[in-house]
């Protein structure tokens, strides 16, 4: 496994090293950073979202795939820590697709974690 990807929950150490990463990450180098992304209490959450938060662009195909997954408090953490507000963000036809069936048609639980509410400002703030 590579050095900046945590090993465990408290492994900040690993995490630190993504401050001095600048080579492309593997798609699947990607899927598991952002699985720590999972829930935004564990400690090694929040650097991993701060390396992505510049570089969300890049990562359209992983979190397509988190978006049309069941895991519906990673898909709020996503929309919460990545997408929402950030002006490197812009959905691909793909991702708006997504937004739009959560916004307009969303699972019991994905209503539940307000997703079609966090859409819904996602697609108002595009439009």
């Amino acid at each position: 496994m590579k050095e900046f990807i945590p090993k465990t929950m408290f492994d900040l150490e690993s995490t630190d090293k993504l401050k001095h990463l600048f080579k492309p990450l593997s798609s699947e180098e990607v899927t598991c950073l952002l699985e720590w992304m999972q829930d935004m209490h564990w400690p090694v959450s929040h650097p991993i979202s701060n390396y992505f938060y510049t570089r969300v662009g890049t990562i359209h195909q992983e979190l397509e795939v988190v978006f049309q997954g069941q895991d519906n408090e990673w898909k709020w953490n996503l929309m919460k820590f990545l997408i929402l507000g950030n002006p490197n963000f812009r959905a691909n036809e793909k991702l708006l697709t997504i937004f739009h069936r959560i916004r307009d048609n969303p699972t019991p639980d994905e209503k539940v974690e307000e997703l079609d509410e966090l859409c819904r400002e996602y697609l108002s703030s595009v439009t």
